[in-house]
């Protein structure tokens, strides 16, 4: 009975163990992702905005060609 109460216990503490490893995995990979996206967002609104900065250029010096 002793054995078996014992033998009980370690199981629940490795499993809490294993919960609380896979916790600490799940909350780092998820992390990771946001910061991984955020940084793809970051790089995407850079590239647009230099986009809108070119077609803003290319129309200037479209409109002053057609002026002169």
């Amino acid at each position: 009975m002793m054995l078996d109460l014992h033998v009980s216990c370690n199981s629940k503490n490795e499993s809490d163990s294993l919960s609380k490893d896979t916790t600490v995995l799940s909350t780092t990979i998820v992390d990771n992702l946001k910061n991984r996206l955020i940084s793809a967002t970051n790089k995407f609104k850079e590239v647009l905005t230099m986009r809108t900065e070119n077609l803003k250029a290319y129309e200037n010096r479209r409109q002053m060609c057609s002026h002169t």
